[in-house]
């Protein structure tokens, strides 16, 4: 006779997935852990509770195998430090730092809505939506660099969106531009995602950049958005990389989908220019390009 318990599973198994592994904490200190919602190069996000107050978190935790490095425990803390003292609707919260059991953690606003790369939103969404979620970031990061600090690895897959309203999360490659603390990532170093990658930053690393590193990434999920293609696309990251910094410019928005206005092309291009010279130098400018834009009802 089958087991009905081994039944139940299978079934499970069958109709929804496998299931998920369990998380590998079940308490952080005073927080519960219920699951596991992310994981990065340095670090795993988990959903926890706190046992205090009942409240829901994000925490986020330095991987176990970073725990004796020094770079990583130290990049580590500049994010939690840079993040928390960034207070903007469209950026995300941190709240309290700790240390428990060999685990390096900070919490952070639990945002219940899907990174701007999963298929909840599928790509391209109308031009208007578009504008206005790019706006929205393109504030906060107004914002941020008005505050001294570059995100320096803003992707699809860093921008949380609930109830359509962006929110910038990881700020583990973030520099504050106002600190000599430039020992944690020496020159040639790439580290970032290749496809959302200013193309000084694949040639130079993240030492010495600025906001236009962060305009170039926000103009290419502009250019992913609205065309669903990178603007520099490959197979692999070497093609990326040789696609991105070749002379050879992105095609136009426009010559991919006829339906995007040229104004639009125009921006987008200007917001990616390979030359950073050539792009916008402010991220308020381009901002202010996409509202202008936005306020004349172009579709």
């Amino acid at each position: 006779m089958t087991n009905p318990k081994n039944f139940n599973d299978a079934m499970k198994e069958l109709f929804l997935g496998i299931p998920e592994p369990p998380p590998a904490y079940t308490k952080i200190g005073p927080y519960k852990v219920i699951k596991q919602i992310g994981e990065g190069g340095m670090g795993e996000v988990y959903k926890v509770q706190d046992s205090r107050t009942k409240k829901l978190y994000a925490l986020k935790t330095l991987l176990q195998k970073n725990i004796d490095n020094e770079n990583s425990i130290r990049r580590f803390s500049r994010e939690m430090k840079l993040a928390a003292n960034l207070d903007h609707p469209n950026i995300v919260k941190v709240y309290h730092k700790g240390y428990y059991k060999d685990i390096l953690f900070f919490t952070m606003e639990l945002i219940p809505g899907a990174p701007l790369n999963t298929k909840d939103y599928s790509f391209p969404l109308h031009h208007q939506e578009i504008i206005h979620l790019v706006i929205q970031v393109a504030e906060a990061l107004c914002y941020a660099h008005k505050k001294g600090v570059i995100h320096r690895d803003l992707k699809p897959a860093n921008i949380m969106i609930n109830a359509g309203e962006p929110k910038i999360v990881d700020f583990g490659l973030a520099k504050f531009v106002l600190e000599e603390s430039q020992q944690l990532t020496s020159t040639g170093n790439i580290l970032g995602t290749i496809a959302y990658m200013a193309p000084e930053q694949a040639l130079e690393g993240i030492r010495d950049l600025d906001q236009r590193s962060d305009i170039f990434s926000l103009g290419a999920i502009l250019y992913k958005m609205l065309t669903g293609k990178c603007p520099f696309p490959g197979v692999v990251a070497f093609e990326v990389f040789q696609n991105l910094t070749s002379s050879r410019p992105p095609k136009a928005p426009q010559e991919i989908k006829s339906s995007i206005p040229e104004e639009l092309s125009q921006i987008c291009l200007k917001a990616i220019a390979k030359c950073k010279e050539q792009r916008y130098q402010k991220m308020e400018d381009f901002k202010n390009d996409l509202l202008a834009y936005s306020e004349r009802g172009v579709n």
